[in-house]
């Protein structure tokens, strides 16, 4: 029997790879499957299966996915909840982060200063937006629940008004972010973190701060995440927790000053 199952969009990808390192070296059986491959089953209960074979139920499983995946994963997560096995993170918790901004606002409700973040819309002012934020370069990403758009490098203004037409033209909200120029994707397992890696290379550093990771714990157990994957990203006496608006996946929004 597998003690944990992880549910990832990419099996073999850095996270996966050391939440399963992390599991194993404490002892557990653990294994990663993409939840496109599992098919749930409904009638007089339920039902898991992999290429047609009834899947074993995990003790405990937990999720790294898209928005684009959730929807399934959760499916699977609930079925195989019903079936006995733990989810480390509270599956209501994981279909709230849908909601892109959902979050950002509980992270900032609880007194944690934000990566200058704003909405647009059809009538708010472009220009207006990124002065609010601080100016070039900016990211914009989708912001509408469910939509998995990834996100887009605003460094100049006529690109950024580009990108920022398209996506309202789709009719998708659209969230207008500072971008930074060093980031950190820091992983938190039961409040306390297990591997952390940089990702952007622009401003070197001999090592990761503590206050990055401090800063990644504390956000995971705000939004009650047993296992979660949290972008940090710094500017030089700065730094800001960028927090998944997919669970253990892409950034949103929220941050502190070391």
């Amino acid at each position: 029997m597998t003690d944990l199952l992880l549910l990832s969009r990419r099996p073999g990808g850095y996270t996966a790879r050391r939440l399963l390192e992390s599991a194993r070296a404490l002892g557990f059986r653990a294994r990663a499957v993409a939840p496109q491959s599992l098919q749930v089953g409904l009638g007089t209960g339920v039902e898991v299966r992999r290429r047609g074979v009834k899947l074993g139920t995990p003790q405990a499983l937990t999720l790294r996915c898209g928005v684009g995946d959730l929807a399934h994963a959760l499916t699977v997560a609930e079925a195989l909840q019903g079936l006995g096995a733990r989810s480390l993170n509270r599956l209501e918790v994981l279909a709230a982060l849908r909601a892109p901004l959902w979050a950002l606002t509980r992270l900032a409700a609880a007194g944690i200063p934000v990566l200058p973040a704003v909405t647009l819309g059809p009538a708010r002012s472009l220009d207006r937006a990124i002065y609010d934020v601080g100016g070039l370069p900016v990211t914009l990403q989708s912001s509408a629940p469910g939509k998995d758009l990834g996100t887009v490098v605003g460094r100049t203004r006529a690109g950024t008004r580009a990108a920022a037409q398209v996506l309202l033209q789709w009719n998708h909200g659209v969230t207008l972010q500072r971008a930074a120029a060093c980031s950190y994707r820091v992983i938190v397992v039961n409040g306390a973190c297990v591997a952390a890696l940089q990702q952007a290379p622009q401003l070197a550093v001999a090592r990761i701060p503590a206050g990055v990771t401090a800063l990644a714990e504390r956000a995971a157990a705000l939004l009650a995440l047993d296992v979660a994957g949290v972008d940090v990203a710094m500017e030089v006496a700065r730094a800001w927790a960028l927090l998944c608006r997919k669970p253990l996946g892409r950034t949103q929004a929220a941050g502190a000053a070391l």
